[in-house]
């Protein structure tokens, strides 16, 4: 058996576990370090973990300093470091990009191997931290079939949200941050009222998420639900919405889009990172960021298509094939090969 020390863990993001679980099946023995006590045990004395994999690193410059001093001496207990590269670099961390790109071509150094979710962004951390592509392993994320309740149906979702049934639907679902974008669409749906917009999701930025409001308010067609969506009720905003809109400005691997197409669903995104290997079958709805007026020209493509069935048919089963036992698997190879080095 392999035991492995997962840190850190985002609580409110499924995806640790479902991998987690998953990897139990290949006799992997997963740990979940919420608040350092793995990690700290695993430096003063023998806890029996092999290797720590890193999911995400620190904002901050001196907790970025902690974790490197720490993961140095993990290494010189003969504890292995694999790290998955969610992003390239924290969202929001441009104030401090030359101190960002030292750190994270350190920990790409002195990690055994890194993990990325498409050939894409393979490429683009071999670029941006200087390593060998060779040290890059591509593992797949899982869909979320399953994870959520799936029964509501579009007429009855969109009644409990008190949403119009006679329009159209775009959802923009996920923690509200600037990196996503949605600010920069919200002009289209003032000008176009035979399209609706559903916000749905936490805004931890005040400023943003008073913009979004006083926005709204002023907006009869943009529905606003500021806040963290329970488990239980993420099914509604889904079902309710006719197409899903993700206008990043940046991202690399977007949980969300694995979402939306567990749910079956068309989606409006850049053509940037992961998400054209994962929206292969859909080509044309994304758009092209550096193009002026694009996501407007995706949009109205949207409004005027008669039948999107096509596109729910081709993103569910796609999501279906990016099964959770397909990513252990991927995963399980990568830590034998860390075992083996």
């Amino acid at each position: 058996m392999i035991r492995v020390l997962f840190f850190p863990v985002a609580e409110k993001n499924p995806y640790q576990r479902l991998l987690g679980s998953a990897l139990a099946n290949f006799d992997i023995s997963v740990s979940f370090d919420k608040r350092e006590i793995y990690l700290r045990s695993l430096i003063f004395k023998n806890s029996g973990i092999q290797i720590l994999h890193l999911h995400w690193v620190p904002r901050s410059l001196l907790r970025k300093l902690l974790l490197l001093v720490k993961i140095i001496i993990l290494k010189l207990k003969n504890v292995e470091i694999v790290w998955t590269v969610h992003n390239i670099y924290p969202h929001g961390s441009n104030k401090y990009i030359f101190f960002e790109k030292i750190f994270h071509r350190l920990m790409a150094k002195i990690a055994k191997i890194l993990i990325v979710h498409c050939e894409k962004a393979k490429y683009d951390v071999a670029s941006v931290y200087r390593v060998s592509g060779e040290k890059i392993k591509v593992v797949y994320h899982g869909n979320y079939l399953g994870r959520y309740h799936n029964n509501s149906t579009r007429t009855s979702a969109r009644a409990n949200l008190k949403l119009p049934q006679n329009k159209f639907i775009f959802l923009n679902f996920g923690t509200i941050q600037s990196y996503k974008g949605i600010e920069k669409s919200l002009s289209f749906f003032r000008s176009n009222k035979k399209a609706v917009l559903v916000i749905a999701g936490e805004a931890r930025d005040e400023g943003l998420r008073k913009n979004i409001k006083q926005v709204a308010l002023k907006q009869e067609n943009i529905y606003t639900f500021l806040k963290y969506i329970e488990d239980k009720q993420v099914h509604l905003y889904f079902k309710a919405a006719d197409c899903v809109l993700l206008p990043y400005a940046d991202i690399l691997t977007s949980g969300v889009v694995l979402l939306a197409m567990s749910f079956g669903k068309p989606i409006v995104a850049p053509r940037i990172g992961c998400i054209p290997e994962y929206l292969s079958e859909q080509p044309d709805l994304l758009y092209s960021p550096n193009l002026k007026n694009d996501l407007i020209r995706v949009l109205n493509k949207v409004l005027t298509k008669k039948d999107l069935s096509s596109y729910e048919n081709e993103n569910l089963e796609k999501a279906k094939k990016l099964t959770w036992e397909e990513a252990a698997a991927q995963t399980k190879s990568v830590y034998e090969c860390v075992i083996k080095k």
